[in-house]
């Protein structure tokens, strides 16, 4: 399940980040198109496979991280702020509140690009899905950033504990 998890999210990530970049281009419209049903498609088996339980992707695994917010916002109502130094809670609910949006914000992303893309509706209705699918895809984007800050930043504070430990022994 490891490895299926891995491949989705390298594969949901290279559909995202062509989409994205091939989004403004007229004359690469059709790869565009192409890269967002791939998205849909990597990410309807994600779904899919959260609704498994007792997996690294399960929808209960990503929402009680997510909940850790509440921890947090109790532990600051109770002063307890010595728990509020741990990284680790803050990184966990910052993941688990990132992925759930990603998973959220999937679908109308995809659904709003299918509907531009097939002229489906009226003329005012095409433009409210271009302009949706455009916006979504803009706030998306600022969540997968985030998300890449978080891991790169993860990365370099272990690296630089790793290291503190190493010359300290």
């Amino acid at each position: 399940m490891k490895t299926l998890k891995q491949i989705l999210h390298l594969a949901g990530a290279i559909t995202f980040i062509g989409a994205y970049l091939t989004a403004d281009s007229e004359s690469w419209r059709l790869i565009h198109v192409y890269l967002g049903y791939g998205f849909g498609i990597i990410f309807s088996l994600r779904l899919l496979i959260g609704l498994v339980p007792r997996t690294s992707m399960a929808f209960q695994t990503i929402w009680m991280r997510a909940n850790l917010f509440k921890t947090i916002v109790q532990d600051l109502k109770d002063l307890k702020l010595e728990r509020l130094y741990k990284w680790q809670i803050w990184y966990g609910s910052g993941m688990g509140i990132l992925v759930f949006l990603m998973y959220l914000l999937s679908i109308p992303l995809v659904l709003f690009g299918i509907m531009t893309y097939e002229e489906f509706g009226g003329k005012w209705f095409i433009k409210f899905s271009e302009n949706s699918h455009e916006f979504i895809g803009e706030f998306y984007l600022s969540i997968v950033l985030i998300h890449l800050v978080l891991v790169f930043g993860k990365y370099l504070l272990l690296k630089a504990k790793n290291q503190f430990l190493r010359h300290a022994n």
